[in-house]
């Protein structure tokens, strides 16, 4: 796999990303899941099968990396 540098401004997009997609599921899981009839609808099924499969594609929108930046920083600071 190739190297792939992100700039801040890029990072902190997938930091947004990551809290628009945490906003989503919540809405999800409150409103439209249970207006379904809840978890034994083939919709609901699929709807959790889609945002399992975005985390795992995202890496969980590069959490790890996060992490790690900002240890770094903290770690600079001190």
């Amino acid at each position: 796999m190739d190297r792939v540098e992100l700039t801040r401004h890029e990072f902190d997009l997938f930091n947004h990303a990551r809290q628009d997609f945490n906003d989503l599921h919540v809405l999800l899981m409150e409103a439209v899941i249970p207006a379904l009839g809840g978890g034994g609808h083939p919709v609901v099924s699929e709807i959790h099968d889609l945002f399992e499969r975005v985390i795992l594609h995202t890496g969980n929108f590069l959490f790890k990396y996060s992490q790690q930046i900002g240890q770094a920083y903290r770690e600079r600071d001190l």
